[in-house]
């Protein structure tokens, strides 16, 4: 959805598995429009883990925004791509998009 307003989004699928250095990067990062934001992506209760607690933490050290979002969120993203992008996010996207599964490893 964001790159449908002209954002590029970066996703980084599962950071549990990769090197040391990037346990808790967040799941979206976010350019276009002049900005620079960081997305974490969490199910309906999820909580912030220690790792990613500190990407947030460090994030705002840095003065770079980090936005954490659950499917209950869904309306604010799609406005906040909307008002930040300055263009209408399409119709379609006003809905919450059924969840895609993922097969596990």
């Amino acid at each position: 959805m964001l790159t449908s307003v002209g954002f590029r989004a970066g996703h980084h699928y599962d950071s549990r598995f990769s090197d040391p250095g990037t346990k808790g990067l967040p799941d979206l990062i976010v350019l276009g429009h002049g900005q620079y934001f960081q997305i974490e992506l969490k199910r309906w209760n999820g909580v912030l883990s220690p790792d990613q607690e500190t990407w947030r933490d460090q994030s705002a050290e840095a003065g770079i925004e980090y936005l954490v979002f659950r499917p209950q969120d869904w309306g604010e993203l799609v406005a906040l791509a909307q008002a930040r992008s300055r263009r209408p996010v399409s119709e379609e996207f006003h809905q919450l998009p059924h969840p895609k599964r993922r097969r596990k490893v």
